[in-house]
């Protein structure tokens, strides 16, 4: 007779609340269930309500309009006045034992946090470990052993949370496991450094093998400051472990071959500066597409490495003192006389004012004059020196 049979679903739903209530909590976990469960019966006792007086208004509706009713659903209108009215004198009983129970189950909780505090240290003191500061042991074995401790503080974790959960909802003091976070945080250096000493060997075969053309010098230097902030933080915690020293040593000795790798990839190298280089390195760079970082550090070309750098600086200085070079002569591309007519004369012509010629012709002298006094002139010298002897001439007026 009723559609979505509401009757039904709240004999259901008041039933199913009445039999959890009815249960005696062996435990603190059932114990808190059972303190939720109240909280949600009490929340949503008005809605329950208004759906019961509903459902009574209804079927009282249908009586008084001689509606017959299925003796299915008298059966159950009637069986939800009795639940009800059980679920009500469950809830009385309930809350009379409220408060010893919840004596009762903080103190059972009480117990049970020192069992977790011990195994806390248990962990921590695995996580003291010799092997854990040993460069010489497999890294496998001991990511295995790490990885091993994280399951069980993991397990530690989640039964502090939980007994933080049952806490609050007693009512009772929350307990901090500040042990339980510093292990954790112990973890975590430890877990970071091996997975970075495991990784290094494939960051620095990926880099020493790309083609030298196609490294980048950024995202290397990115990559390499991840395990810096690594090693800074495992160097904070474990002091000069051997384990940290050969992550430092690894960083330290890649990390010498980022500016010859940077200078090497100068895009103001011309010829003349490969040639220099080419000799330094006794190896041809620029004609060998399989030419990588690999290359380098195998000929022991770090050696060099100062050198390699003070042909790349005279390169970017060359390459400076060339564009204010190329900057004059766009200067006077650009520029036009200023012509006047002469005495009305057709086609004969004079020139007019030549103030801001005479202006960019001081500004170019003082640049030519600062090219040629420059220490990477030598490669330039023939052209700024022409360049200035030509507006020399013209200053002659």
């Amino acid at each position: 007779m009723f559609s979505y049979n509401p009757p039904q679903d709240l004999v259901e739903e008041l039933g199913a609340a009445n039999t959890h209530f009815s249960r005696v909590p062996t435990d603190v976990g059932e114990f808190v269930d059972i303190l939720n469960l109240m909280k949600t019966v009490t929340d949503s006792q008005e809605a329950t309500n208004l759906r019961f007086v509903f459902i009574q208004e209804i079927y009282g509706l249908m009586q008084d309009a001689q509606i017959k009713v299925p003796e299915g659903d008298k059966i159950t209108v009637e069986r939800l006045s009795q639940i009800r009215q059980q679920l009500k004198t469950t809830l009385m009983l309930t809350e009379a034992s409220l408060q010893s129970n919840i004596d009762r189950f903080g103190k059972e909780l009480e117990l049970q946090i020192p069992a977790l505090i011990e195994q806390v240290e248990t962990v921590a003191t695995a996580l003291k470990h010799e092997m854990i500061t040993n460069a010489a042991v497999d890294k496998e074995v001991v990511l295995d052993y790490l990885l091993d401790q994280n399951s069980a503080l993991n397990k530690l974790e989640a039964t502090a949370r939980l007994y933080q959960h049952y806490q609050e909802t007693l009512g009772v003091e929350v307990s901090h496991y500040d042990r339980l976070r510093e292990t954790r945080l112990d973890f975590n250096v430890k877990i970071d450094l091996w997975r970075a000493l495991k990784a290094w060997d494939e960051f620095t075969d990926l880099w020493t093998k790309t083609p030298f053309v196609s490294i980048d010098v950024d995202q290397v230097s990115q990559e390499l400051a991840a395990y810096s902030k690594t090693y800074g933080r495992a160097k904070r915690q474990l002091d000069n472990a051997p384990a940290v020293e050969l992550l430092r040593g690894l960083i330290a000795e890649f990390a010498n071959t980022l500016p010859m790798v940077s200078d090497l990839r100068n895009p103001h190298l011309l010829d003349r500066h490969w040639a220099e280089i080419n000799k330094l390195l006794g190896m041809q760079i620029q004609s060998d597409p399989e030419f990588c970082l690999g290359t380098l550090i195998a000929a022991n070309s770090m050696q060099h490495s100062h050198a390699v750098s003070v042909i790349s600086i005279k390169a970017r200085q060359e390459a400076v003192l060339q564009e204010q070079l190329s900057k004059v002569v766009r200067k006077w591309d650009a520029l036009v006389f200023p012509l006047l007519p002469y005495k009305n004369q057709k086609d004969m012509f004079i020139l007019g004012n030549l103030d801001d010629i005479l202006i960019t012709l001081d500004e170019s002298l003082v640049t030519l004059s600062s090219v040629l006094g420059s220490h990477y002139v030598e490669p330039l010298r023939k052209e700024a020196t022409e360049m200035n002897h030509q507006l020399l001439q013209f200053q002659v007026r």
